[in-house]
Formats: structure tokens, sequence, C-alpha cells
């Protein structure tokens, strides 16, 4: 007969086995996130492990996702929570594509329960395939146990296939108001006296809280919210773009404000720029205050109020003038509709994408004139007159310019000798004209020695020059015919079919 001394040791013993022999697992869930793939440290989703009958007060849990973890060693970090608790969750590595947890104080024994929450892991979308899911793989170990969890991998996020467009829309025209509207962005010429348009930078949610302050942005200490950055290139000498300097609330309640880094100069109080501007999509006033002249190449706006559960189109206003001057830039400025901020460290961070657009253009005040026949040769001569028709008010609304005409000479001389060299008129204002012969000349353009025959192309700059010219015989006696001067495209480049500054005739 067994001593009862033997008896309690087997009984012991045989409750040790049993305590072993818990069935320990557990379950995982998670809510995907919506991932923008611009964002170098997105937010996965928050993964939940209810483990049952842990045996062990301590466990590790590693994560590993299909992407670059981003999270900074202290902030924001990944973060571990167990409930019940207290609990301590111990990050033990960020490398590459994993993280790792040593978790003390967790509950143990049969049918106990155990709640364990990873959150704040940030990926960097930028290197995923847009349009895909993002998932984890879980390993918790418990003493020298792997514990079996299922669903393994569980999806955390989808990196969707583009967060926001970015267009630039304007048109209206003149000092009179900032309210943007859908027209085609206007041509802004060089020489008239005051030019201006406006306009706005509108970027457009894909989906809702692409466009976060910096409390939407996730958990952890974050350095600021999304930022609205529109990169400008090729912006020609002598225009000022102007842009708001205080803060601007636009669709939804969403509040922009501009960032304390873009280089802006404060316009004066008396300044023709202090406008109210009138959201296109609510027709609202949404801004009444100055406007700042830019001397930055990039504009960056902070989302200060967001509402997440929006899709959202902010237009942002600007302002483009100068005045009159030859010396003005001729070109098409463009402007890149992109996230931010993009330094590093900071959190959120995103890469540089996003589509470029032409903001607006200042064109050439040209008109080149075509006189197919001109002569000064056998008995004849030819009269020229160039008329400068930017005065037309109170008919139209043109500004008036003024400039001179450069008189190019092509064709032969009787006695083989040099071709006239490139005259040039004297300055023609808006209204007035420019007249000389050849055999006299005028208006600045010297007579030219008998025997040309041949064209001349007048190259003049302001628009809306318009030509004449007459043909006759030396005092006009016997023989006269007048014709219009042809109207040549200003651009510069090839002028046969094919080409995009082609020819196209008119007078």
């Amino acid at each position: 007969m067994l001593s009862f001394r033997k008896i309690a040791l087997a009984v012991a013993t045989l409750g040790l086995s049993a305590v072993g022999a818990y069935a320990q697992s557990c379950t995982v869930t998670s809510v995907p996130l919506a991932i923008r793939p611009e964002g170098i440290t997105e937010q996965l989703g928050d993964i939940t492990l209810n483990c049952s009958n842990l045996v062990n007060a301590s466990a590790t849990v590693l994560v590993t996702v299909n992407g670059t973890i981003t999270n900074s060693a202290s902030s924001p970090a990944v973060n571990a929570v167990a409930t019940p608790g207290p609990v301590t969750g111990v990050l033990n590595s960020a490398i590459a594509n994993s993280v790792s947890f040593a978790l003390t104080g967790l509950t143990t024994g049969a049918s106990t329960s155990q709640v364990i929450t990873i959150g704040g892991i940030r990926v960097n979308a930028s290197l995923l395939t847009p349009n895909t899911a993002v998932s984890a793989t879980i390993i918790v170990t418990s003493g020298p146990t792997v514990l079996p969890l299922s669903p393994n991998p569980t999806t955390v996020g989808y990196v969707l296939p583009a967060s926001y467009t970015f267009t630039v829309v304007g048109g209206t025209v003149a000092n009179v108001s900032a309210t943007a509207s859908g027209a085609a962005l206007a041509s802004l010429p060089i020489c008239s006296s005051t030019a201006s348009v406006s306009g706005f930078f509108r970027f457009t949610e894909l989906f809702s809280s692409v466009f976060r302050a910096q409390a939407s942005e996730g958990p952890g200490s974050l350095t600021n919210g999304t930022q609205l950055r529109v990169i400008l290139g090729n912006v020609p000498s002598g225009v000022g773009l102007w842009v708001p300097t205080g803060a601007v609330t636009l669709n939804n309640g969403v509040v922009l404000t501009l960032a304390s880094g873009t280089g802006t100069t404060a316009e004066p109080t008396s300044n023709v720029l202090n406008k109210t501007y009138t959201a296109p999509e609510t027709g609202a006033a949404v801004y009444a205050g100055t406007f700042g002249l830019v001397n930055a190449s990039e504009l960056v706006f902070n989302v200060t109020t967001d509402n997440v559960n929006t899709v959202d189109q902010l237009n942002i206003p600007f302002i483009v003038r100068f005045s009159g001057s030859p010396n003005n830039g001729v070109g098409t400025a463009t402007a890149q509709g992109s996230l931010g901020p993009t330094a590093a460290g900071t959190f959120p961070r995103f890469a540089t994408t996003g589509a470029t657009a032409n903001a607006f253009n200042t064109v050439s005040c040209a008109t080149s004139l075509l006189f197919p026949f001109v002569t000064n040769a056998a008995g004849f001569d030819t009269g020229l007159a160039i008329s400068n028709t930017t005065a037309d008010g109170p008919l139209f609304t043109t500004s008036a310019q003024t400039g001179v005409c450069s008189v190019n000479y092509y064709g032969d001389m009787e006695d083989g000798g040099a071709l006239p060299t490139t005259a040039t008129t004297s300055p023609v204002a808006g209204g007035r004209s420019a007249r000389w012969s050849m055999s006299g000349g005028g208006s600045g353009v010297a007579a030219v020695r008998a025997g040309f025959t041949g064209y001349v192309i007048a190259q003049c700059t302001f628009q809306l020059a318009h030509g004449y010219a007459f043909v006759s015989d030396l005092g006009a006696r016997t023989i006269a015919h007048g014709y219009l001067a042809l109207v040549l495209g200003s651009d510069s480049g090839s002028r046969t079919a094919g080409s995009s500054t082609r020819e196209s005739l008119n007078n």
C-alpha cells in the first residue's frame, strides 16, 4: 500500500502536468486603415490578440509586415497595451519590417483570457504597390511555446490607388475680385500697364480623411498635421504671385494656414489685393484679408482643422499680377501639388509626388506683319504704315500698349549690293501709327537707297498691330496699288506646315 506521502506527491505531480497542458492559443483581429500611397509614415490598424489559458506571465510578441516600418525609437513609438493589467510592454527592436515586444504581468491559468493590443506601427507606403493590402504576421512566444494564432497573417491596411488630385483653375481678370471661377487660365500680356488674374490651387480628396490636422494623424508625439504643398516652377521674371497670409476656412469647415516657413512679403494696407475670397463650392466668403507676395519656390499650407468624415475639395486662392514692362519674362509657370511635410524626422512624412499643372502664363506683346511686295526700283516707290490699335475704348476694354517695330528687309538690290539693314521705328503708342516710304523714310526709319525689290517682315512689341502698303510710280501719277499686311504668328520657330508655330495668315 502506498504511503500517504507518496499519494500526495503523485497528486501534486498530476496537478503540475495539468497546468502545463493548458491549450494556449490566441485569436487575431484588426480594423484595417486606409493608407495614403504618398505617405512614408502611414499608420496601420491596431492588432488585437485575445489569448486564453496562458501558462506564463510573460510573453514575446513579434510582428512582421510586408513593408518598411518607419517608427522612430522614441516618438511616435509602437505601443503594446494588455488588459486586464497592469502589463508592461517593452519595444525590443524595430528593424526593417519587424517589431517585437517583451510583455510581463500577463494573466495566467486555465479559463483565463488576456487581451493584448499592438498599435501605432507606421510603414512607408510610397514603396508599396498602390491598391494592395498590407498584412501582418504575428508570432507569440510564451516560454518555450509558440502559441497558435488565427487568422495569421491578418490584414492591417490597404494602400489606395491615389489619395487626392491636384489642378489649377483660374481666370478672373483684372483688379476686381479674388473670386475664383472655372474659366481657363488667362494669359498675361507683358506690356499691359497692369495685368492681373486670380484663381485657385485645388486639392481634392479621393477618400475621406486624407487631409488631417495634427490630432487626426494618429497617436504619439507627432510634429504636425498634413501639409498641402504647391511647388512652383518657371515663374516668369517680373511676375508676382500672391496668396492669403491668414487662415482660410474652406469646404466642410476645413481650415488651412500658411506655414511659417513659406516666404512671403506682406502687402501694404492700401494694396488692391486686400480681397474677399468666395469659395466656388459653397458660394460663401471664406477669406477676407490680406494676400502676401510669395518670394519662395514652394507654398506650404498647414491643415489646422479637418473633417475626417467628408470628402473635401479645397481651393486655395491666388492672385497673379504685375505692372507691364517689356522686360517681364515670357513663359508658362507650373505648379505641382504634393503632400507634406517631407523632412526627415517629421511625423507624418510624405514623398514628393502629385500632378504638375500649368498655373498661369505670360505672352509676348508682339505682332509680326508680312508686307509681301515692297520696292523702290525701276521708278517705283512703296509707302508703309503700321497702326497700333490697342486703344479702342469705350468700344472695348483693351489695355493700351506702346512699343516699336523692327523692319527687316528680304529680297535683292538692282546693283547686287547688300540689303538694307534692319531699322527700328520710333515708339508707337496705342491709337497712333508709324509711317514711312522706302525712298524718303520717316517715323525713325531711314530711307533705303534705290533698287530694292522684295518683302518686309515687321516685328512690333505690341499686340494688335496692323499694316498697310501702297505701291506706285513716283508721285503716284499713273500706277498705284494698296494692300493690307498679313499678320503672322507671333511665336518663334518654323512657319512651315507641321510646326506648332506654322503660318496662319490673316489681316
